[in-house]
């Protein structure tokens, strides 16, 4: 979407391809949190709409929203077979493990068609294109952890000093000082 700097309003529909996919993700109305974690149309609709990844795509007002409900129902998932068989000769080849998980995105938007594919999901380190740095983990649990709490400074200090310390285990004597910082009231 940012490549062709396309908004949610001028999308007509987006078509997801994957080989591999859980019965939930196939949903465009999903109900409860655990439900739009797993609806590939919601989280879809989550990055189209700017939404940081992470706790507000469960969040009632994002669930619940209507122009998120209306974008969901106009992205859909599909298995793409020859993508499947990729992924279950890689699962015969080395039984739980999927290197690569192929898929591809088709945007209709102001009457034109854009497609991308992906080997790699995001987050996969076999790739360096897709892989995770260092600092997009550290950021990655920061906004999870924060939304526990986030009135709370005391909470996001400790926050800070949990990413402090799991970054250098080496110098702990003992867990218990990093099991504390997990204490909202330490």
């Amino acid at each position: 979407m940012k490549k062709h700097k396309i908004h949610p309003e001028e999308i007509e529909s987006v078509a997801i391809t994957t080989g591999l996919a859980h019965p939930k993700s196939f949903s465009q109305d999903p109900v409860t949190e655990g439900d739009a974690v797993f609806s590939v149309p919601h989280c879809a609709a989550m990055l189209i709409m700017g939404v940081t990844p992470g706790p507000d795509w469960q969040k009632p007002g994002s669930l619940n929203h209507p122009r998120v409900a209306e974008l969901r129902h106009r992205i859909t998932l599909r298995i793409g077979p020859a993508m499947a068989e990729e992924i279950s000769a890689q699962a015969r080849r080395a039984p739980g493990v999927i290197k690569e998980a192929p898929a591809k995105v088709d945007v209709r938007a102001r009457g034109s068609d854009f497609t991308e594919s992906v080997r790699y999901h995001l987050g996969n380190p076999r790739s360096d294109e897709f892989k995770m740095s260092e600092a997009d983990i550290v950021e990655k649990f920061r906004t999870n952890a924060a939304s526990l709490l986030p009135a709370s400074t005391a909470w996001l200090r400790n926050i800070s000093g949990m990413i402090e310390t799991c970054l250098h285990l080496e110098r702990i004597a003992c867990v218990e000082e990093l099991t504390r910082l997990c204490r909202p009231g330490e």
